[in-house]
């Protein structure tokens, strides 16, 4: 079930890589194949900064569009 969690928001990023080409995409991608290659052979306490690693990447997109907004004025 974690595998198929993983897997799917791997798929996310990959469509906002492809969407946005922003740099944080790729390094939250490895990081969550990273991730997957550690749940699968059993190490679920190293995967588990990798998860982090990969929320924080995907979410540096976010704060900097967050930024952005607000610095138009428009939040």
């Amino acid at each position: 079930m974690v595998l198929l969690m993983l897997d799917g928001i791997r798929s996310e990023i990959e469509f906002a890589r492809e969407s946005t080409h922003h740099a944080s995409f790729p390094k939250a991608i490895e990081a969550l194949n990273a991730t997957i290659s550690m749940v699968e052979g059993g190490n679920l306490d190293e995967a588990i900064p990798k998860v982090a690693e990969a929320v924080s990447a995907a979410t540096t997109v976010a704060q900097e569009s967050w930024e952005a907004l607000a610095a138009h004025g428009l939040l």
